[in-house]
């Protein structure tokens, strides 16, 4: 055989078993089943690494753990049915393409912790192909969702629900989600009613003005001149409060809360 029929016949072999090789040979599904299983399980380093490069290198697994603890506060994985939809192939993904992407659908049963019920929800999740493996494809940056995680359970602690009433267990989880997302104003404002719960005005009256300054909109401004409000009754100051609570009902008719203030303030005045 001439040498130029022989790397003739390696580049065609070569060819051929490039065209043959079209990624993992296992079920899609299996692979989100083993991820789901693994929550349920609590192994959050094993679920982490099911993750595509892109997600890894967008969230650390500090970030990935403390979102999947935080999210067990106030609800639990306790099954899922994964059935597949579709398969694409050479589709791009967030800017990326993949060889072979699979849309799967999923039912999560959950318990609800706040309401201790039973439900369920219902989502799209993907599969792609990344050399010969499959991995589950997310997008988003969990810094954000471990931070709303954070205060939804300091919002427990400080309501009651799904937890005892603890105003300094609240104050800590506050502060904790603001380490995710510094300038929250919402946060900040519920943190500032919580230091005012725990009569700590000094700390209540500057992350209500931290509060001011980070609102978005007049429904989170409205919200933040109630509790300046609150602030300012509390220390004595009732015509500044009745001012903050005038504000709010100005920014937001509907707060029923600031009505309320302003009512009882203003009956108060008389």
């Amino acid at each position: 055989m001439g040498i130029k029929k022989f790397f003739g016949l390696w580049l065609t072999m070569a060819l051929l078993l490039s065209a043959c090789n079209t990624g993992p040979k296992d079920d899609p599904s299996n692979v989100l089943s083993a991820y789901y299983q693994s929550v349920i399980d609590g192994d959050f380093i094993k679920a982490y690494n099911m993750h595509t490069e892109a997600y890894k290198q967008r969230n650390s697994q500090e970030d990935f753990s403390a979102y999947m603890n935080t999210l067990r506060e106030f609800t639990t994985l306790s099954g899922s049915k994964v059935e597949k939809i579709k398969e694409e192939k050479n589709r791009e993904v967030e800017g990326k393409k993949y060889r072979r992407v699979v849309e799967l659908s999923v039912v999560e049963q959950i318990k609800d912790l706040v309401s201790n019920k039973e439900t369920t929800s219902n989502y799209i999740r993907l599969v792609v192909s990344e050399g010969d493996q499959w991995m589950l494809h997310r997008d988003g940056d969990l810094k954000q969702s471990v931070a709303d995680n954070l205060a939804f359970i300091g919002s427990m602690y400080m309501f009651g629900e799904g937890k005892e009433v603890n105003v300094n267990e609240a104050i800590k989880y506050y502060k904790k989600s603001l380490e995710y997302v510094p300038n929250d104003g919402k946060v900040q404002n519920v943190l500032a009613a919580a230091y005012l719960g725990a009569k700590r005005m000094k700390e209540a009256a500057e992350t209500a003005q931290a509060a001011l300054v980070n609102a978005k909109d007049n429904l989170s401004l409205s919200e933040v001149h109630n509790v300046l409000g609150l602030i300012a009754e509390e220390g004595g100051n009732f015509n500044d409060a009745k001012m903050e609570f005038e504000k709010a009902v100005e920014l937001n008719p509907d707060n029923e809360y600031a009505k309320t203030n302003l009512a009882r303030i203003s009956k108060n005045d008389k």
